[in-house]
């Protein structure tokens, strides 16, 4: 896959850098000193381009530059990335290493390994396009091991005890006599990192159920078309068999408890797959971009982790027993349309179902506490959103982008969220207290906040339809990308309190000629990009503030700010209006809460929490009293 090649031309172009000031050439080669003891490895050449046509003669154990001697004691990494071997390259004795991708995608006849080499990564053959890999018999360390087909003769490295396969080569010996089908030997029970990655030529690999171990990328980029794991309990690495596009059967033994890491991501052939009883996690992006279009989930599993299932044409899932749906797990299925099951299911971490545009409903089950973030981003499809009455927690904005949602609705008995103008609330002590979501298809252009919220939430309202915000006394904070994007917005009114907005506030609405903001101090701007439309937005102000606005590192950038007068709220407990608080005013005040009449915020709400309750009348009566 490109990014595997990315990753590997990034690593000897890494190795390169890295080395500047300490390499040399000498001959065809460039070195890099790796010790104070005049110790250099072969690195990757000087220009960045692949070595061609080596040979053994190329490999020399001791080089010397400016009068220097230095001893060759290994192969940098990525020191052969692409290289072409003219016939054998005999490493000579002396080598004692040979790093990270040094013959990554090499092409050549053999390589054979010196007794004396000690250390060999991993990923040091990765992709390689040689015909044998051989290893001196003398050498403590590692070994070479064979197995037939036909005509065909494989030499694969194996540490010394042949328990564990190195590297195996990925041409064909004779150019014609390719082995298509490897049966790992009884002895192996490893099949270490990056063995068959990219392997051209086998289409089929038989494990036994003795492997205990399949490395990262094992598989990987192969032209495998079946695979069976018989071993319930082996461990798997990251990425066994990504990016394996022949893929179209898999097999995985009974009480398999875990799908690996990228297990089969990109596996674009593999259509169906049958998860045995007894599984119970399907880790990150390890079914994503596949071509499954239904899957039936065991009964036993409970967590499908980060983008599991993402960009998969899968229409329906029973989510049965599952309590964890992790980060974008379902992401990009465009085909997603129906959810069932999941009763015990508590948390949607950030952005499980983002573009999931067939979606006409959210289908949350009823246990569900916590939406961590975007749940339903770009979930263009949606029509209906219901919160549960179980949801405790609400991250970001879980309809941004949610373009043809009109309306979000609670179930009756929520102690955490309410729904007031269409839009979700969150709640405090039965109270609205802060702007979670505006739908975006909301009938209503003109938004005008509740009395009492005391914030608008993290995009809560980006890439909002309205053309007109108003926001109440008593409200404080305007978070991160509040209201970003929203594009049709002409005119917004912040009120007096107004402490603080966040980044990236109202960045994008480029609409917006009328800001009007009655804090009398600046308020403070934290992080990048609050604003965008310095030039078109006129920025009103109190009169008296003109000059603060101006001199504000942020405020101070809009080109025209004119002072305004704001609004006389009145004394605050002078209920009768007649500029005096006296015991009058704290009659009507008490007849005002207990028959729920004639209340007057701008008189009533004495410590401006956007209600009017007996907190009010015990300030009252404590300025009565002086």
């Amino acid at each position: 896959m490109k990014q595997l090649r990315l990753i590997i031309a990034a690593l000897a172009l890494i190795a390169t850098l890295a080395a500047t000031a300490q390499t040399f050439t000498s001959g065809r080669l460039t070195y890099q000193v790796v010790t104070s003891n005049h110790e250099v490895f072969v690195a990757p050449s000087a220009s960045g381009a692949p070595y061609t046509n080596l040979g053994s003669n190329d490999l020399v154990t001791e080089v010397t530059y400016q009068n220097q001697k230095y001893k060759v004691i290994g192969i940098g990494a990525g020191a052969f990335v692409q290289a072409t071997i003219s016939g054998n390259m005999i490493i000579p004795e002396g080598y004692i290493y040979i790093d990270n991708y040094a013959f990554s995608e090499t092409d050549g006849v053999m390589v054979k390994i010196p007794a004396s080499a000690t250390q060999i990564s991993p990923t040091a053959f990765a992709g390689n396009k040689l015909s044998i890999i051989s290893v001196n018999l003398g050498n403590p360390n590692f070994a070479y091991i064979s197995t037939k087909q036909g005509n065909a003769t494989y030499f694969m490295m194996t540490n010394k005890e042949k328990n564990m396969l190195f590297a195996v080569p990925g041409a064909a010996i004779d150019g014609t006599s390719f082995v298509k089908q490897v049966t790992i030997p009884e002895s192996i029970t490893e099949v270490g990192d990056f063995a068959f990655y990219k392997n051209p030529n086998v289409t089929s690999i038989i494990l036994h159920k003795g492997i205990t171990r399949l490395g990262h990328y094992a598989f990987s980029e192969t032209k495998v078309s079946s695979m069976n794991f018989p071993n319930p309990d082996a461990e798997l690495g990251d990425a066994v068999c990504m990016g394996c596009n022949s893929l179209t059967r898999v097999t995985l033994a009974p009480n398999t408890k875990a799908l690996g890491r990228y297990m089969f991501f990109g596996c674009e052939g593999l259509t169906s797959i049958t998860l045995p009883e007894g599984m119970e996690h399907a880790r990150a992006f390890s079914l994503g971009s596949t071509s499954i279009t239904t899957l039936n989930l065991p009964s036993t599993m409970e967590v499908l982790d980060s983008s599991a299932l993402q960009n998969t044409p899968i229409a329906r899932i029973d989510l049965k027993n599952v309590k964890r749906l992790g980060s974008q797990c379902f992401s990009m299925c465009a085909n997603l349309s129906t959810i069932t099951g999941g009763e015990q299911l508590e948390e949607l971490d950030n952005a499980v179902f983002i573009r999931c545009t067939a979606l006409k409903s959210t289908q949350l089950p009823a246990n569900v506490k916590r939406l961590v973030a975007s749940t339903y981003f770009r979930c263009t499809g949606l029509t209906s959103a219901v919160i549960p009455a179980s949801v405790e927690y609400i991250g970001r904005n879980p309809f941004v982008g949610a373009s043809a949602l009109p309306r979000i609705q609670v179930e009756a008995g929520s102690t955490h969220y309410a729904e007031a103008d269409s839009c979700l609330y969150e709640t405090l002590n039965g109270d609205l207290y802060r702007l979670v979501a505006a739908p975006e298809a909301r009938d209503n252009k003109v938004l005008r906040v509740r009395e009492g919220v005391k914030a608008i939430g993290d995009q809560a309202c980006r890439y909002g339809t309205m053309t007109e915000v108003y926001l109440p006394k008593g409200l404080t904070a305007i978070e991160d990308n509040a209201f970003a994007g929203a594009t049709a917005l002409v005119k917004a009114e912040l009120p007096a309190s107004t402490d603080t907005l966040m980044s990236q506030a109202f960045n994008g609405c480029t609409a917006l000629t009328h800001l009007t903001v009655l804090a009398k101090n600046p308020p403070k701007t934290a992080g990048d990009g609050v604003f965008s439309t310095y030039e078109t937005t006129t920025l009103y102000v109190p009169k008296s503030s003109v000059d603060a606005y101006k001199a504000d590192a942020v405020w101070g950038l809009f080109s025209n700010i004119v002072g305004v007068d704001v609004p006389d709220e009145g004394v605050k407990g002078d209920v009768n209006g007649d500029g005096k608080v006296e015991v009058d005013d704290l009659n009507l005040l008490i007849n005002a809460i207990l028959s729920g009449e004639g209340i007057d915020l701008n008189s009533m709400d004495v410590n401006g929490d956007g209600k009017v309750e007996i907190d009010d009348m015990n300030l009252v009566i404590n300025i009565i009293l002086g």
